[in-house]
């Protein structure tokens, strides 16, 4: 993929209920995260507070009673730009003296917006787990939002799951924490989402979206390189209790009694049978071994459905919980943050997690460094001023002998 078109300086277009902040904005900033949806801050120069007058004329009737709308696309101005992106409006600010006042607006993504707002409903929901949130997703859709994709899960179609009073993002978080076993390749369950669009999918299921080759060469000052700054974060001490994760618990149905040393295909979650989790093409120049110890962490399982309602044996939705756990945390053990020049080719959140990046990185000797080669990209954070437009990547890579799906 060809590197980003730059030209002679950024800007923004925004639009908050129509009222247009281009003109005058002065800082702007969106930042995205797998699994936690995107938010949005825009900075505005406002003298005299026009800008945050002509605002309330709409805050004041509808702030509390629905969502404000807000529009924004970042471009390298004759060069390439961002999606359109639609946030809704959470929090406003203004601060300065006459001339010199700023206005705040900080926004975030429709779908977290929406299945915030719920009706403390104790009411049912039949069908699979999939089924269930899509159900859910519809009943509390707020102006079309969200309007979900979920990956089809292997329970049963007849399940009922009572919403326990809980807000609709409580109740399908309760449901994800413990159903990754009842996806077609049982690895953690991802979301992501664009504008009222979201997707709730299985890590295996996200798509490999190219974000581009960055090119960092420490050599001479004057050599091409697309980073500005580099920060590298890894967690080792996961080794000492994610090497294996344990569950255990009693079947009411069958009267077996699950643990290690009776049922261990069922409940112990580790490297060789998740097998289907993504990770980076890497080397063992570029990332750690994994450990070979049999530590591990044992967390507790969800309750069986006694009834059988779930279609599946208990011990073959038991791991859940410590199978999400399990992958997900294994993201932390070796990350990297670099902030490259304004890259408009990171247009939306689709896909974090399972999107990748390329560092063509030599040190002072023309030699490949270590942090060079794929990185899996699940997060970015875009700073746009009257000066500048960077974008941070947040990255991450697994063992380099893991089991997994390479990118």
């Amino acid at each position: 993929m060809a590197n980003p078109v730059i030209t002679h300086a950024p800007t923004v277009k925004i639009l908050v209920e129509g009222i247009d902040g281009e003109p005058d904005w002065a800082f702007f900033e969106w930042m995205a995260m797998a699994n936690g949806g995107y938010v949005m801050r825009a900075r505005i120069h406002d003298p005299y507070l026009n800008f945050l007058d002509k605002m309330s004329k709409i805050l004041l009737q509808k702030a509390r009673n629905g969502p404000l709308i807000c529009k924004f696309t970042i471009k390298w101005i004759d060069g390439e730009q961002t999606d359109e992106m639609e946030a809704w409006v959470t929090d406003v600010a203004a601060a300065g003296s006459q001339l010199y006042n700023q206005t705040e607006i900080i926004a975030i993504d429709p779908p977290s917006w929406a299945l915030n707002a719920g009706k403390s409903s104790g009411e049912v929901f039949k069908g699979k787990v999939s089924t269930v949130i899509q159900d859910v997703c519809k009943k509390y859709q707020i102006n079309g939002a969200p309007q979900v994709s979920v990956t089809t899960t292997k329970d049963d179609e007849n399940n009922q799951w009572w919403m326990m009073r809980q807000d609709p993002k409580t109740f399908i978080q309760m449901l994800l924490d413990w159903s990754s076993s009842a996806v077609p390749k049982k690895t953690c369950w991802v979301t992501n989402c664009k504008n009222k669009q979201m997707e709730i999918k299985e890590q295996a299921d996200l798509p490999n979206i190219d974000l581009g080759t960055f090119q960092v060469n420490v050599r001479s000052f004057s050599a091409a390189s697309d980073i500005h700054s580099v920060s590298l974060e890894s967690d080792t001490l996961l080794a000492l209790w994610q090497t294996q994760m344990h569950t255990q618990g009693l079947s009411a149905v069958s009267g077996k009694y699950l643990d290690n040393k009776v049922a261990k295909d069922s409940v112990v979650v580790k490297d060789e049978n998740t097998s289907n989790k993504i990770n980076s093409a890497c080397t063992a120049q570029e990332s750690f071994k994994k450990p070979t110890k049999e530590w591990s962490t044992s967390m507790l399982a969800i309750p069986e459905h006694n009834a059988g309602d779930v279609g599946m044996k208990y011990q073959d939705y038991i791991d859940g919980r410590p199978r999400n756990m399990y992958i997900s945390q294994l993201n932390l053990v070796h990350r990297i943050c670099v902030r490259t020049q304004g890259n408009c080719k990171v247009k939306d959140p689709l896909g974090l997690d399972g999107s990748t990046c390329n560092l063509t990185w030599k040190n002072e000797k023309g030699e490949n460094y270590w942090l060079g080669g794929k990185w899996i990209v699940y997060g970015f954070h875009h700073q746009v001023s009257r000066e500048m437009f960077v974008t941070d990547l947040y990255c991450r890579r697994g063992d380099f002998d893991e089991a997994a799906e390479r990118r």
